[in-house]
């Protein structure tokens, strides 16, 4: 297993899809990382995925303006992002826009 530092960023992407995932009490949402600004007290391990489609793990009960996102004219959100894996992210409950 793979231990990745603590990290945050926070992130603007276009939502790509949204589907279920492996992961019980989480959605899978894919997004086009746009940008990825520093987080104060915290490496920035997204910076060098601008550019990318990454697939970020939302807590179930948060997904609704992703959701919202996708279906809109606007797929543009913000949210607060870690790396926990190589290709695995996690979205911060607290900082999703």
């Amino acid at each position: 297993m793979v231990q990745v530092v603590e990290n945050w960023a926070d992130i603007e992407g276009e939502v790509r899809s949204v589907r279920d995932s492996e992961l019980k009490g989480y959605r899978t949402v894919e997004m086009l990382l746009k940008d990825a600004k520093a987080v104060e007290d915290f490496p920035n391990l997204l910076k060098q995925r601008v550019g990318e489609v990454i697939a970020v793990n939302v807590p179930e009960s948060r997904v609704e303006s992703f959701e919202e996102a996708y279906q809109s004219s606007q797929p543009r959100v913000t949210c607060r992002v870690r790396l926990a894996g190589p290709t695995r992210f996690f979205a911060h409950s607290g900082f999703l826009g």
